[in-house]
């Protein structure tokens, strides 16, 4: 079986995902090749794995001061290309076609007749579950922006529909025990200003800051600031106590499978981020605020509860047998079998 694999490269969550999916699907002899889009090939680390990978503008949200920016948005959207790139790529050497929410394959198959996969966190939004719904146009562009005709969404739970765990790593701590205590910050979306301003009198606490905005790493106070890094990060994750981060879907997953205390602010006026915190809020899984708020975080961080456990059980090779056996089975049945299997 040969696919064609598109992921939406905005952020790293939808990137991060594809990391995991790739082994899992090449151990049942799948070839893939990826296209990705929405950020610029020179702004994407850590690829190698992917191979000869394609790259296309796609659409993607601008963002200013942890809101989307409207206006910025519609100004750098390039519908032209879009519309170009959609009809460029040819589609007739691929068994299937896998979108990750990525707009360009998944537009390119509606149109040449091939059956799309969603494979996202995204999908899992076409049910009725806790959610911020935003304007009507939010609701159509999250309809429309990667359609599927068979898709697998993926969530914190069920909520007793079709949805499937989270696709995560397994990340384990190196157990060096002299490592000082410190908490994770990933926060892409916010000002570096107002990270420090956030956290800079917070003394009794050390931060370690991972940001794109970042091109050396140092340390100013109690805060040490990163540049992306995949293999740093989930280094990082593993030894930190906490993390404070923005409510991406695969970053929060992880940690609430790590069983750390989870903080998030999710971007404003993002509807997927909003009603992550949401989730995240009814089901006790973290903390939420609206804004970086230094009581807010102080809170968080005096606060001794142990955080609540969720066994999302290893979704990845079961949903890549599943995609490598042509997809046979409902999503109904695959999503019964691996909550089963997290459960058990």
């Amino acid at each position: 079986m040969k696919i064609l694999y598109g992921v939406q490269a905005t952020g790293n969550g939808h990137i991060s995902r594809a990391r995991q999916m790739q082994p899992e699907l090449a151990k049942h002899g799948v070839e893939m090749d990826f296209l990705f889009s929405g950020r610029e090939r020179k702004k994407l680390f850590d690829m190698e794995q992917f191979g000869n990978f394609e790259v296309r503008r796609g659409l993607t949200f601008s963002t200013k001061s942890g809101k989307i920016d409207v206006g910025s948005t519609l100004l750098h959207a390039n519908f032209a290309q879009l519309s170009l790139d959609v009809q460029k790529i040819d589609l007739s050497g691929y068994d299937l076609i896998l979108s990750d929410y990525e707009p360009v394959v998944a537009w390119a198959a509606k149109l040449q007749g091939k059956e799309v996969i969603g494979l996202g966190h995204q999908y899992a939004f076409r049910y009725p579950i806790p959610q911020v719904r935003g304007t009507l146009v939010d609701q159509m562009l999250l309809e429309n922006f990667a359609p599927a005709e068979k898709f697998c969404g993926l969530h914190y739970h069920h909520f007793g529909y079709p949805i499937l765990p989270p696709i995560i790593r397994e990340i384990q701590a190196s157990g060096d025990s002299s490592t000082e205590p410190f908490v994770l910050v990933y926060l892409p979306f916010e000002r570096r200003s107002a990270i420090t301003k956030a956290l800079r009198s917070i003394r009794d606490f050390r931060f370690e800051v991972f940001h794109p905005e970042c091109e050396k790493a140092y340390t100013k106070g109690n805060i040490s600031w990163n540049p992306p890094s995949s293999s740093r990060f989930t280094e990082k994750l593993a030894e930190s106590e906490r993390v404070l981060c923005n409510a991406g879907f695969m970053l929060t997953s992880e940690v609430i499978s790590l069983n750390k205390p989870l903080l998030v602010k999710p971007v404003a006026a993002q509807p997927e981020q909003q009603s992550n915190a949401l989730a995240i809020d009814e089901l006790g899984l973290g903390r939420t605020m609206q804004a970086l708020n230094k009581r807010a975080i102080r809170e968080w961080l005096e606060d001794s509860r142990p955080a609540k456990r969720v066994e999302f059980g290893a979704a990845g090779p079961m949903i890549a047998e599943w995609i490598a056996n042509g997809c046979e089975d409902s999503v109904k049945k695959l999503s019964k079998r691996v909550w089963k299997a997290a459960l058990s």
